[in-house]
C-alpha cells in the first residue's frame, strides 16, 4: 500500500496556529471501495462544468458547419446541458456559402434557453444584396444543434464515468482520509 502520513496545522482566523492534527492520508488506490464512491462523489461535485466542455462543443460546431459546405466566422455558443426543460444547445455565426452570406443568431426573447429552437437565420445574396429565405437553412442549423447538444451530452457522461473520474484524480495525486474525506496536503 502507499500510504502516506502528513499533519494538518490548523489556523483559526486570526492567523494564529490552534491545533496540530495527525493524519494518515491516502492515495485514490489505496482506499476501501466505499471510501472511493465518496471521493468520486468529491470530484464530480468540484468539476460539474467540464472546463474542456466550451472548447470541445465550439470544435465539434465549426467541423459540423464546415463539413456542410459553410464558411464560419464569430462562431459564439450557448449551451446548458443539465437535462433541464430549456437545455440545449444553440450558436450564433456568420456563414457564407456560395453567392449566399446567413446571420445565424439567437432569440433574445427566449431568455434562458438555449436549445435549438432558440435559433434564427437571416441570409442576403451576395450578388444582389437581398434578403433570401432561409426556411431551410435554418432547420439544417438546428439539426447541427441537436447534434451537437448529444455530443454534448456523451462528453459530460464520458467525464463523469468511473473510469475517467478515477484516472484524474490518480494524475492529480489527491489524497484523503480512510473514509474518503479529500484532505488537501502537500507530499513530497
Amino acid at each position: 500500500m502507499n500510504k502516506k502520513h502528513n499533519h494538518a496545522l490548523i489556523i483559526h482566523e486570526t492567523g494564529k496556529p490552534i491545533k496540530y492534527m495527525y493524519k494518515k492520508l491516502y492515495f485514490f488506490n489505496d482506499l476501501e471501495d466505499e471510501a472511493k464512491e465518496k471521493a468520486r462523489e468529491w470530484y464530480r461535485n468540484g468539476n460539474s462544468d467540464s472546463p474542456f466542455l466550451s472548447d470541445y462543443l465550439h470544435e465539434i460546431t465549426s467541423e459540423m458547419l464546415t463539413e456542410a459546405g459553410y464558411t464560419v466566422e464569430d462562431l459564439e455558443m450557448f449551451y446548458s446541458l443539465s437535462y433541464c426543460q430549456g437545455d440545449g444547445v444553440s450558436f450564433s455565426a456568420t456563414l457564407e456559402k456560395g453567392n449566399a452570406r446567413y446571420f445565424v443568431s439567437k432569440y433574445a426573447f427566449f431568455g434562458r434557453d438555449v436549445h435549438e429552437m432558440s435559433m434564427n437565420v437571416e441570409g442576403e445574396d451576395l450578388t444582389t444584396f437581398e434578403s433570401i429565405e432561409c426556411d431551410d437553412i435554418l432547420e439544417e442549423m438546428r439539426e447541427i444543434a441537436r447534434k451537437v447538444e448529444k455530443l454534448g451530452y456523451e462528453y459530460i457522461e464520458n467525464e463523469n464515468s468511473d473510469e475517467t473520474v478515477d484516472d484524474n484524480i490518480n494524475v492529480n495525486e489527491y489524497t484523503f482520509t480512510r473514509e474518503g474525506i479529500r484532505i488537501d496536503a502537500d507530499i513530497d
